[in-house]
C-alpha cells in the first residue's frame, strides 16, 4: 500500500533518567546515554509503515538546517519518502525526551512554526491518486487537507491522540476521517464514555481508544457499540515513546492490507 502521512518530525535528543522528579544536581555525568534521532507522530508513523513493507510518503514542515539533515537521513535509513516535506520553516521542529527506567516519559516540543505551516501542495495532491490511506495528526496544519482527501477518494485515518474533551467543537473537521485512534490519557475513568461521545458525533466507521496495558475499546459503525478488548502480551516495557504511532501504522497495515477483521488487527500489533 501507499501510504500518504501528514504530521510532525522533529530532531529528538533522548536522555535517560533515575526517575521523576529529576533530582537537581549541577552536572550529570551520562556516558554513551544521550541520543540525537528523529522523533514526532508522522515520522514515526510513516517509519513503522514503511518497516511493514509499505511505500511511506511523509509530508512535515521542516527547515534547511542540521535538524532537517538529521531528518532526512533518518527517513533514506528507514525508507520514508520525504519527497513532500515543506522545507520553509525558519527552523525545524525539535524535541528532548526524558525516560525513567519504568517506561515513563516527558516530552519538551518546540515547534515553532509548524502550527501556521501550509503544506498542502501540487506534489501532495498527485501523490493522493496513488494514495491507499492517509493519515493525519490532530493538528491545524492538516485541517485544510481533509476535504482535499475526501474529495480524492482515499481512505482518511487520524489520530485524535490525547483528547481531553471528546465534546470539543475544534475536533469537528478530523470527525470526518474514516478511521479515529485516540488514547485515555486525559479521559481515563472515563473512556466508555469518551469513545461514545466521539462515535456520536462522527462518520468514521472505526473508532479506537487504546488505554495500555489495559487494552483497547473498540467501536464499529456496523454494530453501533463499544466492545473492550484486552491488550496482547508483547514483553517487558522499556518505554512508550511512539507506541501509539506504532500501533497506528500496525492497524492500517492488518486491517486494510490483509482485509483483517478491526479486532482481529489490533490483536496482531502484539506481535510487532
Amino acid at each position: 500500500m501507499d501510504f500518504v502521512v501528514v504530521g510532525v518530525a522533529t530532531q529528538q535528543t533522548a536522555l535517560p533518567v533515575d526517575g521523576f522528579p529529576v533530582e537537581y544536581e549541577p552536572r550529570y555525568y551520562v556516558p554513551g546515554a544521550i541520543t540525537v534521532e528523529v522523533g514526532g507522530a508522522g515520522f514515526s508513523v510513516a517509519r513503522h509503515a514503511a518497516r511493514l513493507g509499505h511505500r511511506a510518503f511523509l509530508v512535515a514542515p521542516i527547515g534547511e538546517d542540521v535538524a532537517a539533515s538529521t531528518i532526512d537521513l533518518a527517513a533514506e535509513r528507514h525508507g520514508v519518502n520525504t519527497s513532500l516535506c515543506l522545507r520553509g520553516l525558519r527552523r525545524t521542529p525539535r524535541s528532548v525526551v526524558l525516560t525513567d527506567p519504568v517506561g515513563r516519559r516527558t516530552v519538551f516540543t518546540d515547534l515553532d512554526e509548524v502550527t501556521e505551516a501550509d503544506v498542502d501542495s501540487l506534489g501532495l495532491r498527485a501523490a493522493l491518486v496513488d494514495a491507499d490511506v492517509v493519515v493525519l495528526g490532530n493538528l491545524d496544519l492538516s485541517r485544510p487537507l481533509i476535504p482535499v482527501v475526501r474529495e480524492a477518494g482515499v481512505s482518511l485515518a487520524v489520530d485524535l491522540q490525547d483528547v481531553r474533551d471528546p465534546s470539543d467543537p475544534e475536533l469537528d473537521d478530523f470527525l470526518e476521517a474514516d478511521i479515529l485512534t485516540m488514547s485515555n490519557a486525559y479521559v481515563a475513568g472515563h473512556e466508555r464514555e469518551s469513545l461514545e461521545m466521539i462515535a456520536s458525533r462522527t462518520r468514521a466507521r472505526i473508532v479506537m481508544l487504546t488505554m495500555g496495558a489495559a487494552g483497547l475499546l473498540i467501536w464499529r459503525a456496523q454494530d453501533g457499540q463499544a466492545r473492550h478488548v484486552p491488550a496482547p502480551e508483547v514483553g517487558p516495557v522499556t518505554t512508550t515513546e511512539g507506541a501509539g504511532d506504532v500501533f497506528l501504522a500496525s492497524f492500517l497495515d492488518a486491517h486494510l492490507a490483509d482485509g483483517m477483521d478491526p479486532v482481529e488487527a489490533y490483536l496482531k500489533y502484539g506481535k510487532f
